[in-house]
């Protein structure tokens, strides 16, 4: 006589949300049908997801938005002498970036998801910057310039992403096109790239706290 293992509410709930949308329905029937424990079916679903991000990103790779990519994450981080630090750093990003687009391969959103995305790649470099710091402060980028980064990054890639990665004939958001939505956008990188040229190590100190300002100031422009 078999027994009836009930699926873990919890557990299935987990891997609904780790796992993305199109192969979603496929693998919790699967493993459904295997009528696991709370314990195999979360190991069963993360070995699904690992194996549709390996499977997805050669497919979801594109050279050029690597290369742009790329070039968004060390403007972001110029104020980091360069070295491990900063290619670590880097690294990470784009790891994270093509980690995401695997996992939304083919299920791009709206521009506005593409910001979205960008911060949540960048969460990979986040908590390997936390990393390094507890176990390798001599190869983690400093506090406060990470803190600078970040912002500079998010703008920077999720702009890139904005203007070179859109879906084609993608529906207009509300009343804006999507020609005007680039044009705002590549505003807001022109402001991102006058914050990276007005850092510290581009300009003397003139006036107290003058960082705030070359900071507030582009960006509000």
């Amino acid at each position: 006589m078999e027994t009836c293992v009930k699926t873990n509410p919890a557990a299935a709930a987990i891997v609904k949300w780790i796992t993305p949308e199109r192969e979603r329905d496929a693998v919790i029937k699967l493993l459904d049908e295997k009528q696991l424990s709370a314990f195999p079916y979360l190991g069963m679903g993360f070995l699904w997801l690992g194996f549709i991000l390996a499977s997805q990103l050669r497919p979801a790779f594109r050279l050029p938005l690597f290369v742009l990519e790329a070039a968004a994450l060390a403007a972001a981080f110029s104020a980091v002498p360069p070295g491990q630090p900063k290619w670590i750093a880097v690294t990470a990003g784009l790891a994270g970036l093509a980690l995401c687009d695997a996992y939304v391969y083919k299920n791009h959103g709206t521009p506005p998801h593409e910001g979205a995305y960008t911060m949540a790649a960048l969460t990979v470099m986040i908590l390997l910057e936390m990393c390094e710091a507890v176990f390798s402060p001599a190869m983690a980028v400093p506090g406060l310039v990470l803190a600078r980064a970040v912002p500079l990054a998010v703008l920077m890639v999720s702009a890139v992403r904005v203007l070179f990665h859109h879906p084609p004939h993608l529906r207009p958001l509300g009343s804006i096109s999507i020609r005007m939505l680039q044009f705002i956008t590549a505003l807001w990188l022109a402001a991102a790239v006058g914050v990276v040229l007005t850092s510290t190590p581009f300009t003397p100190q003139l006036v107290p706290h003058q960082e705030f300002l070359f900071s507030y100031l582009p960006i509000i422009s």
